[in-house]
């Protein structure tokens, strides 16, 4: 009888493990993923932020721009030192 009980026992264990495992690997790729998509989040939030910046520097600049002659001036600069 024990023996009869015994292999139940590591049958049901068994398939408790190959019905759990899938269950484990899941996770952890669902984990990872999720991980994956908040480092690329933050990457585009830091990238947006970056450029909200560059706009500010360009306001600030604009504002001492005063005839069309400045304006020519800066766009030239502005060019020249964003192909660089």
């Amino acid at each position: 009888m024990d023996l009869i009980d015994d292999n139940n026992y590591k049958t049901k264990l068994l398939l408790f493990s190959c019905l759990f495992y899938p269950v484990v690997c899941f996770t952890g790729i669902l984990q990872g993923t999720s991980a994956l998509l908040l480092s690329f989040d933050e990457s585009e939030v830091r990238k947006i932020i970056r450029i909200c910046k560059n706009v500010l520097e360009y306001l600030a600049i604009t504002e001492v721009v005063e005839t069309l002659e400045d304006l020519v001036t800066f766009v030239k600069v502005d060019h020249v030192l964003n192909c660089a």
